[in-house]
């Protein structure tokens, strides 16, 4: 893997926001399953 996109990455997941991110991509996600199959 390229190693700027790694740092970017490993920025990202200890950023404040990942938590949020995932919480708001595993609802949409869930969401989709229930309401359209």
């Amino acid at each position: 893997m390229d190693k700027g996109l790694k740092t970017l990455l490993i920025k990202w997941i200890n950023s404040e926001y990942f938590v949020d991110n995932v919480y708001k991509a595993f609802t949409l996600f869930v969401y989709k399953v229930i309401f359209c199959g």
